[in-house]
């Protein structure tokens, strides 16, 4: 953490996207990397989501004046609501449900990432406890390319 805290806020949002980046042409670039992906079961990618529990920590750290209000309870909250429907879609995983799904996270996730940018720019401390975020944004485009092709196989 005291690492972190000594890095110039621009590089560890910059670090945030590149790593972001690096998966995502991994992913697009990578023949065995998308073969091995490709073969994952979707409900396992989508469970991937139920780690955004962590919005209960997000509110805790606020609660003990470590996250700042502006993201730990937006975020929070709506990171334990991604989450929480995270099991139901793994449950019943029909593609147009992981569909709205996915719309809503992203929507969730890009808000939660943008906020914590304007935070951490203004005050890089507070936003140091966000590390899990990369993963997170590249399993939504993993998710995408995998419901796409859950649809063409139903209409196949």
């Amino acid at each position: 953490m005291r690492l972190l805290a000594a890095i110039p806020a621009p590089m560890i949002q910059g670090m945030l996207l590149g790593l972001t980046a690096l998966l995502l042409v991994l992913y697009w670039r990578s023949a065995g990397i998308l073969d091995w992906i490709l073969e994952l079961d979707v409900r396992f990618l989508v469970l991937f989501h139920a780690t955004r529990f962590i919005g209960i920590y997000f509110l805790y750290l606020h609660a003990h004046g470590r996250l700042p209000y502006a993201f730990a309870v937006p975020g929070g909250w709506g990171d334990i609501a991604v989450a929480g429907m995270a099991l139901g879609v793994a449950a019943y995983p029909d593609p147009r449900i992981v569909y709205i799904w996915k719309l809503i996270r992203l929507a969730d996730i890009l808000l939660v990432v943008a906020t914590a940018a304007r935070l951490g720019l203004h005050d890089p401390a507070s936003m140091i406890a966000l590390t899990e975020l990369p993963l997170i944004i590249f399993t939504h485009a993993v998710i995408f390319s995998r419901v796409r092709a859950l649809q063409h196989a139903a209409e196949a």
